[in-house]
């Protein structure tokens, strides 16, 4: 019978290797983080770092800290996270989020409220493409949790980045594949000019320019835009119209993802899609149900002017209440029954009024109700809001306001027949979110008018979609690049 060989190791042995094991597990640790050209961290001027945490593809998207952490928690080697651990939340279609951890730098604590970090998307040629950059899920003193969510990609790509301009040295974070792409259609670009022809217009694109758009000023400081604008013009019945304008505009790639205009697609893409928002000028003359005129009202100086008219066209309701013109009062109105407001004779102005806020709408503390101060004549409009307060509002640069893509104007017409537009100022919904309360300034008539009529013109949007060839790569790096502005 053969002996039985015992191997005894030396304490001295086993610290060694274990040391050893360290190393090795330091050294796999290091080659995750930057072998293979796989950067998982890069570093902000700020002095603070961004790390990928993980990946999540599909409709539904979750992120757990690992196990150990409430561990570090109790014992307290580690800050107590704020906000929705282990939560899932839901994008409207299926989406690639890349789950980013930003710590602070030491000499810097940060908050939840900080600006995030600029982020965009290389794809394997070069070009960017820009994310959606959700809010912090988690967050304390010394970091946060975010997501980004990646654009449609073409089938055939297999490797992009995402990028932090306002980190320094190394930038990018390789995404590992596979990523949620999707097929263009099959549409030939039309060469520039083209035509696109409504049932009330001709529009004539003519070509797509790079011009200066402003700047940009951000905690890093001030940058130079640039922008893709639209050449082009409306014509009905064949001649020149001014009577139409461009209210808003974007660019969509063939995938389905949207553009703004000073971050346009990719220049190798086979096809851009330039996409417009028009409406009806504001001195055109419009169609009959798209146009609403009240009776005549008589004026009442310092006091309100009841109007109490309901005026429904293309499918939007507006209440007009009146003009409100009372510096010493409040006006209180209930948003279930807005044409029968209440005046709060004596009632103390707001202090926060002043040359550059001339009116305030509130709601009234624990009542389903706004209450109005104002220094100026304003006249009120309610507006009922869809099931679940969905709605978009914005004012607009060339006049009137949009309320979920249809152009409001607003006119004041004296005897003689001057109209006098009419600006939103100060929009409030109610705590329910069933209504929208908009008023208007309306100090701009002319102090002998002793009788107005209110006249409201509601224009629905038209929405043009040409498919137009891309511009050159110089042309679209000009577009994206940000040239700091010296001080």
């Amino acid at each position: 019978m053969g002996k039985k060989l015992t191997l005894v190791m030396k304490p001295r042995t086993k610290w060694a290797l274990l040391g050893l094991g360290v190393l090795v597990l330091a050294l796999l640790t290091a080659w995750w983080f930057w072998g293979s050209g796989s950067v998982r961290v890069v570093r902000l001027r700020d002095g603070s770092t961004v790390r990928l945490l993980q990946i999540t593809r599909g409709a539904m998207h979750s992120y757990t800290p690992p196990f150990w952490r409430p561990w570090l928690e109790r014992v307290g080697w580690a800050e107590p996270y704020q906000g929705l651990s282990g939560g899932s939340f839901p994008s409207p279609k299926p989406e690639v989020w890349v789950w980013l951890q930003q710590r602070f730098s030491p000499t810097k604590p940060g908050s939840e409220w900080d600006s995030m970090p600029r982020v965009r998307l290389v794809d394997s040629q070069g070009a960017y493409l820009p994310v959606r950059t959700q809010y912090p899920t988690l967050w304390n003193s010394i970091e946060r949790i975010f997501v980004v969510s990646l654009p449609q990609l073409p089938p055939s790509e297999r490797q992009v980045w995402l990028e932090f301009p306002d980190a320094g040295g190394r930038r990018l974070i390789r995404v590992p594949p596979p990523y949620l792409g999707r097929s263009a259609p099959s549409l030939q670009p039309q060469p520039l000019p083209t035509r696109l022809k409504t049932s009330e217009f001709e529009f004539e694109l003519q070509r797509l320019v790079i011009t200066d758009g402003g700047a940009l000023i951000t905690e890093g400081g001030q940058f130079r835009l640039r922008q893709i604008e639209p050449r082009g013009r409306f014509l009905e019945q064949g001649k020149p119209t001014n009577h139409w304008s461009i209210e808003s505009y974007w660019l969509e790639d063939p995938y389905g993802n949207r553009y703004n205009p000073w971050e346009p697609p990719p220049w190798h893409y086979p096809y851009w899609v330039f996409c417009a928002k028009v409406y009806r000028s504001a001195d055109a003359p419009t169609k009959s149900q798209d146009d609403w005129l009240s009776n005549w009202i008589t004026l009442r100086r310092g006091a309100d002017t009841p109007v109490n008219a309901t005026v429904t066209s293309a499918g939007v309701t507006v209440h007009v209440l009146g003009l409100f013109e009372h510096p010493q009062a409040r006006l209180e109105i209930d948003p279930a029954n807005p044409n029968q407001y209440r005046i709060h004779a004596g009632g103390a102005p707001s202090r926060k009024l002043d040359e550059y806020r001339l009116v305030e709408v509130t709601p009234a503390g624990g009542r389903q109700a706004w209450q109005v101060a104002t220094k100026i004549p304003v006249l009120l409009l309610c507006i009922p809001l869809p099931p679940a307060g969905n709605y978009s509002f914005s004012n607009s640069d060339i006049g009137g306001f949009i309320f979920n893509d249809r152009k409001i104007y607003l006119y004041l017409q004296n005897e003689r027949g001057w109209s006098y537009p009419v600006e939103a100022i100060a929009v409030e919904n109610d705590s329910n979110y069933t209504a929208l309360l908009i008023a208007a300034r309306a100090d701009s008539l002319p102090k002998t008018a002793r009788r107005i009529r209110v006249q409201v013109k509601v224009c629905p949007a038209h929405t043009l979609r040409l498919t137009v060839p891309p511009l050159s790569k110089e042309q679209v790096q000009a577009a994206w690049r940000r040239e700091a502005v010296s001080p």
